[in-house]
């Protein structure tokens, strides 16, 4: 009886730490760690992010490099290692002027970390490639910027989101 008392004592103060079960999501955060020219963009993605979705996710040192390139054959990519589904990089093309069909690089980084978010929830299970059918994680490129109830029901699916509001 005093076994099953401590237990229950344990695990009130402690939570449970097996998969699926009642108490904190202790997971590390998401890094981001933007190069210079992506610096200002990827602060203020990250901001909206977490502001949609109470993630923490944390523009610093030693997070996934985010690099504002120039030749690209996407608008944008984030791409993880296919073995461990570790992220290791997001890339937004930058051309003057913009590509028509991309829109501008900053509402691509927007999209870009809307699918780290998903990657970074569940790792090599996510597919990258999954997008909405219209609003900021839509497949076709748009001019859409608020991170909408379509693109935090795809994020949250499967990610730890304290809650999911929309932000322009």
């Amino acid at each position: 009886m005093r076994m099953i008392r401590n237990t229950l004592i344990a695990l009130a103060l402690f939570g449970c730490s097996a998969a699926g079960a009642i108490g904190p999501d202790v997971r590390a955060p998401l890094v981001l760690t933007p190069d210079a020219d992506s610096r200002a963009a990827t602060v203020a993605a990250v901001e909206a992010w977490n502001e949609a979705t109470g993630l923490g996710i944390v523009v610093g040192e030693g997070g996934v490099p985010v690099q504002v390139v120039d030749e690209l054959d996407n608008c944008g990519e984030t791409n993880a290692r296919v073995a461990d589904g570790v992220l290791v990089r997001i890339a937004i093309r930058r051309a003057t002027p913009a590509p028509r069909f991309c829109g501008e690089w900053e509402r691509t980084l927007r999209h870009e970390i809307g699918h780290a978010i998903r990657y970074w929830a569940i790792g090599a299970a996510a597919q990258l490639d999954e997008h909405t059918a219209g609003g900021l994680m839509g497949e076709r490129a748009n001019r859409a910027t608020a991170i909408d109830a379509e693109a935090l029901e795809l994020t949250c699916a499967d990610a730890p989101c304290a809650w999911m509001q929309n932000v322009e």
